[in-house]
C-alpha cells in the first residue's frame, strides 16, 4: 500500500488490547479514550501522553456501548448493565447502544426496551433495538430494530417512520443541522427522511450493506453508507421529494469495516481489509472531484474509528485489539490532492 501524501501519520504510541473492540468515545476535552472490548473490559486511554490504559471496568459478556457524559464515562455490555462512573445500573437484555443529547440526557437501547437515565423505559418494542439517536429539540428519541424505526417521548411512542422496504435496522444518524435522519439497514437500503416529518422516506440504494457504516459529513450536504460493493454517497443539496438525492457508487477494491468523515471537509476515511496485507486506511474525496486520494498501510484492519473533538487526531482500533491515534495534518491542501479514477454517475 502506497503511503498517503501528508495527510495522516502514525501517532507516537499503540495500546494494546485484549480483544477487538466494539466502541470507541472520546472525552470532551480530548485528552482521555475510552474503549468497550467484545472480552467485555471498558477502559480509559491516556490519549495525549503514552496511551496507557486504566480504570478498568467489566462486562460480563461483552461491552458494547461506551460514552461520556462530562467527566462520567457509560458504558452497557451483554450483562444489561450500565455502568456510570463508580455507578452499576441493572437494566436487563443487553445494552446495544448508548446516545446522550447536548444537555447531557442520556438514552440506553437494552434489549426491546429504551430507557432514558432518570426517566422513563418503554413499553417492549417488537425486536430488540440495534440503535438510538436523540431528536434534536432534545425531547424525543429515535430507536431503530427489525422492520421498524420509532420515536418515543418520556418513555412513550410518538409516531413511526415508515420503512417501506423493511429491513433490519443497524443504526441511526442525524445530519448536524438536525434537518435529515438516515437508517442503515442490512442489506441493500439506506432510508433516508426529514426529521420535522415533512415529505417522504427515500429508500437509497447501498449493495451489501451491514448497515453500520452509515454518515453525514460535517456540512450537511453528503451522506455516505460504506459496503461490500463500495461507497455510496448522495448529495442533499437537491433532494426531489419524489426520487430522492443524486448518488454515486465509488469503487473501493478492497473489504470496508469502518468509516467516518473528516469534520471540516468532504473526505471520507475507511478502514479497510486488504488481503495478505492485513489493512490500513483508505481516504476518499467524495466532492464533485470524488476519488480516492491515498492510503496508510497499519498493519492491521480497522474496525472502529472516531475523530478527537478538535478533528487533530483519528483513534483507529484494530482487528488485532489495538488501539492507537492517527495524527492529521490540517496544511494538507486536499482541495488540489487528485485522484486516480474518475466517477460516473451510478444512480
Amino acid at each position: 500500500m502506497d503511503e498517503i501524501r501528508g495527510a495522516l501519520a502514525p501517532g507516537p504510541w499503540r495500546c494494546a488490547l485484549t480483544e477487538h473492540v466494539a466502541d470507541l468515545a472520546w472525552h470532551p476535552d480530548g485528552r482521555r479514550l475510552a474503549a468497550a472490548t467484545f472480552d467485555g473490559a471498558v477502559v480509559t486511554i491516556d490519549a495525549e501522553r503514552d496511551g496507557a490504559a486504566g480504570d478498568l471496568v467489566s462486562h460480563r459478556g461483552g461491552a458494547f456501548a461506551v460514552a461520556w457524559r462530562g467527566d462520567d464515562r457509560l458504558s452497557g455490555g451483554a450483562d444489561g448493565s450500565l455502568v456510570v462512573g463508580d455507578e452499576q445500573i441493572r437494566l436487563g437484555g443487553w445494552v446495544g447502544a448508548i446516545d446522550v443529547a447536548p444537555d447531557g440526557s442520556v438514552a440506553i437501547a437494552h434489549g426491546r426496551h429504551l430507557t432514558v437515565l432518570g426517566g422513563a423505559t418503554s413499553a417492549p418494542l417488537p425486536s430488540t433495538i440495534a440503535s438510538a439517536s436523540w431528536h434534536p429539540d432534545g425531547r424525543r428519541v429515535a430507536v431503530g430494530g427489525f422492520g421498524f424505526v420509532r420515536w418515543h417521548r418520556d418513555g412513550q411512542h410518538d409516531g413511526d417512520v415508515d420503512l417501506v422496504w423493511g429491513g433490519a435496522v443497524e443504526s441511526l444518524v442525524t445530519s448536524p443541522a438536525g434537518t435529515w435522519m438516515a437508517a442503515g439497514t442490512r442489506g441493500e437500503i439506506v432510508y433516508l427522511w426529514r426529521i420535522d416529518g415533512s415529505g417522504r422516506v427515500h429508500a437509497l440504494p447501498c449493495p451489501t450493506s451491514n448497515g453500520r457504516m452509515v454518515a453525514f459529513d460535517g456540512s450537511g450536504r453528503w451522506l455516505a453508507a460504506g459496503s461490500k460493493g463500495g461507497l455510496a454517497v448522495f448529495d442533499l443539496a437537491s433532494v426531489d421529494d419524489l426520487t430522492g438525492p443524486s448518488g454515486r457508487l465509488l469503487p473501493l477494491f478492497c473489504r470496508p469495516h469502518a468509516m467516518v468523515w473528516h469534520p471540516d471537509a468532504p473526505l471520507v476515511v475507511v478502514g479497510v481489509e486488504i488481503e495478505e496485507e492485513g489493512g490500513g486506511l483508505l481516504v476518499i474525496r467524495c466532492d464533485d472531484a470524488a476519488a480516492p486520494v491515498g492510503v496508510l498501510d497499519l498493519g492491521c484492519v480497522p474496525t472502529t474509528l472516531a475523530w478527537s473533538p478538535g478533528g487533530d487526531g483519528l483513534a483507529v482500533a484494530g482487528d488485532d485489539g489495538s488501539v492507537q491515534v492517527v495524527v492529521w495534518d490540517r496544511s494538507w491542501p486536499w482541495s488540489a490532492a487528485e485522484g486516480r479514477w474518475g466517477v460516473d454517475d451510478q444512480r
